[in-house]
Order: C-alpha cells, then sequence, then structure tokens
C-alpha cells in the first residue's frame, strides 16, 4: 500500500503520523511518503510542480536549486526524524503551487492508495470563506482519505 502523508510543518501533522505508526501493521506492507508543499515557486506543468528527496539533502539546511530556489528543511527532518525514532523508513516529497491541488495531483500521478493527513478544526464558517486544503482534499481525491483531527 502506497500512502501519502500531507505535511505542512504543523504539530496537528504528527497525529496523522502517530496513527499511521500504530496502524502499519494492520496496514500490510507500506510505503510511506511525506509529501510538504511550498507555496512560493508555481511550475508551469503538474508534472514539475513536485520533486522527490533523497536522504543525503538532509546533510544541509536548505537545498538551493536554480528552478526552485531555497526549501527549508528543519521541519520536514522533523518529521522523518519521527518515523525513523519508530523504525519506519519514509520517502519525501517536496510540492511546488497550491496545497490541496498538488496533493490531489501528486496521489493521482504517483498512484497512492490513500492519503492520511490532519485538519487543523476549522469551523464552516472559516472553512467557506478561507476554503480549506483538506476539504478540497476530500471532495476531490480519487482515493480514499482518511483525516485525523
Amino acid at each position: 500500500m502506497k500512502i501519502l502523508l500531507p505535511y505542512d510543518g504543523s504539530d496537528y501533522c504528527f497525529k496523522a503520523f502517530e496513527y499511521v505508526i500504530e496502524h502499519i501493521q494492520t496496514l500490510g506492507r507500506c510505503e510511506i511518503y511525506i509529501l510538504n508543499v511550498q507555496k512560493g515557486y508555481l511550475p508551469g506543468t503538474v508534472e514539475t510542480s513536485y520533486m522527490s528527496l533523497d536522504s543525503c539533502s538532509y546533510k544541509d539546511t536548505s537545498i538551493q536549486n536554480r528552478t526552485h530556489g531555497k526549501i527549508y528543511l528543519e521541519s520536514i527532518r522533523k518529521a522523518v526524524t519521527f518515523f525513523k525514532s519508530n523504525n519506519i523508513e519514509v520517502n519525501v516529497l517536496i510540492g511546488f503551487g497550491h496545497p490541496a491541488e498538488v496533493i490531489l495531483d501528486v496521489s493521482r500521478l504517483e498512484y497512492f492508495d490513500m492519503i492520511v493527513m490532519c485538519t487543523h478544526g476549522m469551523g464552516a464558517a472559516k472553512r467557506f470563506t478561507l476554503g480549506s486544503t483538506t476539504d478540497k482534499v476530500v471532495h476531490y481525491s480519487n482515493v480514499p482519505v482518511l483525516i485525523i483531527r
């Protein structure tokens, strides 16, 4: 099973991480991917709107990339360390653009089986006026979405 875990750097996301760690035995063999979306750069096509990061990239505190600029890795390192401390290997994807759109595009293009994400507990009125990443992903995803609150 290929699981996508969107990560915005907040502590709320760790609830979703904890859920996956607690239930990984029942899910069977899993490939876990953490997706962090940077809002700064908007690439021209969906196919170039995300990139993969290998573990050697964590040696620096940032990645300098001509196309995408600097990506600060401290919060991503925290998430990877959380999984590694539980003896679980994770892969990291960095997306660029609007979070909900990137999450949906990555899940579709990379053939994920499930998305597990947190919600910040935003009320209906705020969600209506601001738009909620979680709400958009739930409504437009072509794979199951598990929401952890």
